[in-house]
């Protein structure tokens, strides 16, 4: 399962999502995609039935999906922006 931190503080703003990590003070922003991505990570979700929701949203083949997603998750999860939850 995957699920949004919520240990760093994020707003929306005009149309994106901006992160501050106070620890790093690194700066993020998520619009397009990532924002959707982000949205639909309200609640803790597994990481395929995010694949579904966005391949389903976005009119693309699931396997696409999965392709053009993985690598984004992957840099959510290693900046600390997103958690990986045990069921």
């Amino acid at each position: 399962m995957l699920q949004r931190n919520e240990a760093i503080p994020s707003t929306e703003l005009d149309g994106e999502q901006v992160f501050m990590d106070l620890e790093s003070g690194r700066y993020y922003s998520l619009k397009g995609t990532g924002l959707a991505v982000w949205q639909l990570l309200a609640e803790p979700l597994a990481e395929e039935a995010l694949f579904q929701q966005l391949a389903s949203a976005y009119a693309i083949p699931l396997d696409r999906c999965r392709q053009d997603t993985a690598p984004f998750l992957t840099q959510m999860l290693d900046k600390g922006l997103l958690l990986r939850k045990s069921c």
